[in-house]
């Protein structure tokens, strides 16, 4: 049997696969690209999603690359049709509409999906993820259908503060349920929670920290939303069927029409709270079904090298679905953030053209603004005890802090809110290993920054690069 042919096949469309496409295309301008992708849309930004579902900016400034893109590039792009396996010893893919490409470099690039807590009753009508411009165009034609007054927002982390932000933005009433004890656990500490927390309860957010949310509630009846994406009819991977078994009101598939319950409100530790909306926040997995499925080394996510590549030659991994070597903590974890992505995307996308690149250890970084207040999370910026040193400072009138966090004489973490001018000088410290004991009592001083630096300092100023996630 004949099977379609391309020099390079990409699967997935964010920021990894974007950064891939245009290394290729600096090394090789005439092999051919094959680009498949389970959304229909070009490539966008996912940061943006809440700016989009509140009204602040229209779809056209979604999208991180002219709708042109594909054919600049020249890219055979196959939006909308998932792969959904890979024989790594026939070098074939199989895609959901039936084709099947045969490739001589392949990179998996398909991100995360989000987490699919045991919650009963998830699956009535009312119930979204925030996580793709699918979830946020279906929860505003909902809020807007369904004149909703009231929302229950299941989950702390940056992707539950921003649809709870957004969603205030449209006036609709708010509460926000984080099993921790304060809202952005993983990138705040207890004092910039704080602050975060009164920013949010001033814009008439209601925080229920350090309770779960123990069931959905639903009565009466209505259209299921799927029955207006119109239907694929598809097979699917394993990672796309545990996302639409996970939130039934956000899928990007088709569906029967079957009538379901509408939600009426959650049960927060035995109280009814009314609503006429859930969204499901409670963190993102790195999408790797597709890797397990053809037996590819993962852990948290697909195992990489420097080069980008899996476990198998020719197999590249880049993006939120890669695990790569952390420089500040054990052992190779996925990082979901933008830069990383653009990083590992370029790096692979280098090797796949056979130019070679090298990616270096990397940190997390988060950079965000939520409800007015700015702030900066980078490296290990909640990390306490015994073998960490913590300088802070702290303006409770102003809500600004800073928080470095310094290890065997260099920093390992840094946290500002309110006043952030600064961060990118710790990154570039924290990148360099710099060891700062000669200058630690200048690092919480108003007068710190680069002109007050010795010169062997100065030359590790980093461009920032952190975003929102």
């Amino acid at each position: 049997m004949t099977r379609e042919r391309t020099e390079y096949l990409i699967v997935g469309n964010g920021t990894a696969a974007v950064a891939a496409v245009e290394s290729i295309r600096e090394v090789d301008g005439r092999g051919r690209i094959v680009l498949f992708s389970r959304e229909p849309h070009p490539a966008y930004s996912r940061p943006l999603i809440s700016h989009l579902l509140c009204g602040e900016i229209g779809e056209e400034r979604m999208y991180c690359r002219g709708r042109d893109f594909y054919r600049r590039n020249r890219v055979d792009a196959r939006l909308g049709d998932e792969v959904v396996s890979i024989d790594p010893e026939a070098r074939v893919v199989r895609s959901a509409s039936g084709e099947s490409v045969a490739f001589e470099k392949l990179l998996l690039a398909t991100g995360a999906r989000p987490v699919a807590p045991p919650i009963p009753g998830a699956g009535g009508r009312g119930v979204f993820t925030f996580t793709t411009l699918g979830d946020a165009r279906r929860i505003s034609a909902f809020v807007e259908g369904e004149g909703v007054r009231r929302a229950v927002v299941i989950g702390g982390g940056l992707i539950g503060v921003k649809a709870a932000e957004a969603l205030a933005a449209l006036d609709v009433a708010v509460t926000v349920v984080e099993l921790e004890d304060r809202v952005l656990p993983l990138s705040l500490d207890e004092t910039a929670a704080a602050y975060a927390a009164e920013a949010m309860e001033e814009a008439g957010v209601e925080l229920r920290c350090g309770r779960r949310a123990e069931r959905v509630l639903t009565g009466g009846g209505g259209a299921d939303p799927r029955s207006q994406a119109g239907g694929r009819g598809a097979p699917q991977t394993p990672g796309a069927q545990a996302h639409e078994a996970q939130a039934r009101g956000a899928e990007e598939a088709g569906g029967s029409g079957a009538s379901r319950a509408r939600v009426t409100g959650v049960v927060v530790a035995g109280e009814e709270m009314p609503c006429e909306i859930v969204i499901i926040a409670a963190g993102v997995s790195p999408e790797a079904g597709l890797a397990e499925g053809a037996g590819l080394e993962t852990g948290g996510g697909v195992l990489i090298d420097e080069r980008c590549e899996t476990s198998a030659a020719g197999i590249f991994a880049a993006g939120d679905v890669a695990c790569f070597g952390s420089r500040l903590s054990n052992g190779p974890r996925p990082l979901p953030i933008w830069p990383s992505a653009a990083r590992q995307g370029a790096v692979a996308g280098r090797n796949m053209a056979g130019a070679g690149a090298r990616l270096e250890a990397e940190f997390a970084m988060n950079a965000t603004e939520l409800f007015g207040l700015p702030m900066i999370s980078v490296g290990l910026a909640t990390a306490s005890g015994a073998s960490f040193e913590v300088l802070e400072r702290r303006d409770d009138a102003r809500r600004a802090y800073r928080r470095v966090v310094l290890r065997d004489g260099r920093i390992v973490g840094a946290l500002f809110t309110a006043e952030i001018d600064r961060a990118g000088i710790f990154t570039g410290l924290i990148r360099e290993r710099v060891d700062v004991s000669p200058i630690e009592d200048l690092l919480l001083s108003d007068e710190f920054g680069l002109v007050v630096l010795p010169a062997e300092y100065r030359k590790h100023v980093v461009r920032g690069e952190a975003m929102e996630v």
